[in-house]
């Protein structure tokens, strides 16, 4: 079951996302300059940029706190054309997307490994300190949302006495999953969206699986695990969703 390929894959975006250390880290004059080597595989750039907050306090007294909120620039996103692709170089890491229509594991972990390569030759990290898969999932509910437990295994539990049934929820899981990694962990989040049709309604299924780590830059022990993390999410993905569910993305 956990290798079935659904005709209409429910993915909107897929990553893999690789934390790293340096002996030295690339500066960000140096990533835009790697990202302007590649301008023609990924023609559209933007800068990745952290939000820095500084609060000085004074004497309660005799004046009121300030602060000052900056920029600091990180990283660099590059796009393809048709924005199937996405591709990050930050000073922490590395990570690259692919967004709907989802083709396949083996073609988008194998254009993930080629960019990681690329970054690898021209940043130098000495080593991988955390690795993850992310599968975000959106599900069209061409009907509303009248019974939850016919799309999904996952949802909240109402009292009969508050009322109606729900029309929104949002909802998040932190779940170990020691039998696949060490110290690896499971973040699911779940909510109901507005449809893209009058009436309807989207389920989102939000899978975050990562896990600390410290291993060689070289060593294929980083995409064993993201392999194995991938089979997990799809045994993940089957337990929340039903037959009709099924019959809706087949």
């Amino acid at each position: 079951m956990t290798d079935v390929h659904y005709r209409n894959a429910p993915i909107v975006e897929a990553v893999i996302d690789l934390r790293v250390r340096f002996g030295a880290e690339p500066t960000f004059d140096a990533l835009k300059r790697a990202a302007a080597t590649l301008k023609q595989r990924f023609p559209i750039q933007e800068d990745l940029a952290q939000v820095q907050l500084a609060l000085k306090l004074g004497e309660v007294a005799k004046k009121k706190a300030s602060s000052n909120l900056g920029q600091r620039r990180i990283g660099v996103r590059l796009h393809t054309g048709d924005n199937s692709r996405v591709l990050q170089f930050q000073q922490g890491g590395f990570a690259y997307s692919h967004l709907a229509p989802y083709t396949d594991w083996a073609t988008f972990r194998a254009e993930a490994l080629e960019c990681w390569g690329i970054y690898k030759r021209l940043f130098k990290p000495t080593a991988v300190v955390r690795y993850a898969v992310r599968f975000i999932n959106r599900i069209s509910v061409p009907n509303g949302w009248s019974d939850c437990s016919l799309f999904t295994s996952l949802y909240p539990c109402v009292p009969q006495a508050l009322g109606d049934p729900l029309d929104r929820y949002f909802m998040q899981l932190s779940l170990p999953q020691s039998q696949v990694a060490r110290n690896a962990q499971l973040i699911i989040n779940s909510t109901l969206a507005e449809g893209n049709q009058l009436g309807g309604a989207a389920l989102m299924l939000d899978f975050d699986l990562f896990a600390p780590t410290e291993l060689d830059t070289d060593s294929d022990e980083v995409w064993q695990h993201l392999d194995a993390f991938r089979v997990r999410k799809n045994e993940v993905f089957e337990a929340c969703i039903t037959d009709h569910t099924r019959g809706l993305i087949a």
